[in-house]
């Protein structure tokens, strides 16, 4: 993918633009965020922020992988340092997330039944 694309994609500046391009990291995860079809509202959003020094580079990495992850949902989130860690969910990493998002979707659905109306529409004809 073009590094060009990500400049007007997510439309940046020159300035802000030479800031990222400095980052494989960063460039990496912007790429894949546009191949995954993220909108660009999310990704300029995340990049403000970091602009702004409201995120690091660790923390504005794992927003863009945060959002890629949640494309096509109406999630919001936002990094919080200020909550209590005791009273708290807490992740290593990205991938730790997604595993223990799996794992409360596998439990939440273990148990859900489907009604199939089709079928007992189609049994009493």
């Amino acid at each position: 993918m073009n590094d060009s694309l990500v400049k007007t994609y997510v439309d940046i500046n020159d300035t802000q633009y030479k800031a990222i391009k400095k980052s494989a990291p960063i460039m990496e995860e912007l790429h894949l965020a546009i191949k995954d079809s993220v909108q660009s509202s999310a990704l300029n959003r995340r990049l403000r922020l970091f602009f702004e020094n409201k995120y690091n580079e660790k923390q504005l990495i794992i927003t863009l992988k945060l959002e890629r992850h949640m494309k096509g949902t109406n999630s919001t989130f936002e990094l919080d340092y200020s909550i209590d860690a005791d009273k708290s969910l807490s992740f290593d990493s990205v991938e730790d997330y997604i595993a223990y998002q799996k794992r409360i979707d596998s439990l939440l659905f273990k148990n859900l039944k489907v009604k199939d109306t089709i079928i007992k529409k189609k049994n009493k004809e």
